[in-house]
């Protein structure tokens, strides 16, 4: 009885030791992996700051990023154009990797992808429909969601000015999307544009687009920026609600 008791023992303790030994092989396996993509990224990140039209030297791209955005070309260059490009790759590449491990964790299935799954093709499919039955009066879309931006942006906007004259002047202008989001803009800045233009050497008589209630300025530029990501931020929004409907549906 001993003997057997002790041989159990051994067996338990041998079992013991080989999945210790194991748990410790993987641990050092994904250190090791995850240490060597930190790296790469830290390499890609650099060499895609560092490469362009404009070369910029490590020691530089250093002292730029401990300035915090002081500086002079090469500053503007990396915050305003490398940086936010390297962090959107990163950041969408994160996103589309934690959706797919999320897909396999949900169902269990190492191979559950959006392919096998069917989701691509039923975003196709939305797609489609969204082009014949939608396409028509996708400017209506973009021009009321850029007027309840300006109404939720804040006191540098006005909301019922920019309805206003959404309303009286969408249609001032040839082009086939008429004047939708430009007369939906002029009006939430209460600026006036648009009129007579001058191509080829020809003076072409044109409508004006609201009210000019105030003086154009530099400014306007940043205003107009803000007011385009308020909207696409609700488009968004609206795309991911349209999404899930369709999947409660279904």
């Amino acid at each position: 009885m001993a003997d057997t008791y002790n041989q159990k023992t051994n067996r338990q303790d041998t079992a013991g030791s080989v999945y210790q030994r194991e748990i410790f092989k993987r641990r050092s396996r994904y250190i090791l992996v995850f240490s060597v993509l930190t790296a790469a990224f830290l390499i890609v990140t650099v060499l895609n700051i560092n490469t362009g039209n404009v070369h910029i030297s490590l020691p530089e791209i250093l002292k730029i990023l401990a300035r915090r955005g002081e500086g002079g070309t090469e500053a503007n260059i990396i915050w305003k154009i490398r940086l936010p490009r390297v962090l959107m790759a990163a950041i969408l590449g994160g996103a589309l990797s934690l959706s797919g491990f999320l897909l396999q964790t949900f169902f269990s299935n190492p191979i559950a992808g959006p392919f096998v799954l069917g989701i691509s093709s039923g975003a196709k499919m939305m797609v489609a429909l969204a082009m014949i039955f939608f396409l028509e009066r996708y400017a209506f879309v973009s021009s009321y969601t850029l007027i309840v931006a300006a109404f939720i942006g804040g006191r540098q906007f006005d909301g019922k000015n920019a309805y206003r004259i959404f309303k009286r002047d969408r249609f001032n202008h040839a082009s086939p999307n008429s004047a939708q989001t430009e007369s939906v803009c002029a009006g939430a800045l209460r600026v006036q544009l648009a009129g007579d233009a001058v191509y080829f050497g020809k003076l072409v008589k044109k409508k004006y687009i609201g009210d000019g209630l105030r003086e154009i300025e530099y400014d306007d530029i940043k205003r107009a920026n803000r007011l385009m990501y308020i909207t696409a931020f609700l488009c968004e929004l609206l795309s991911v609600a349209v999404m899930s409907l369709v999947l409660i549906l279904l």
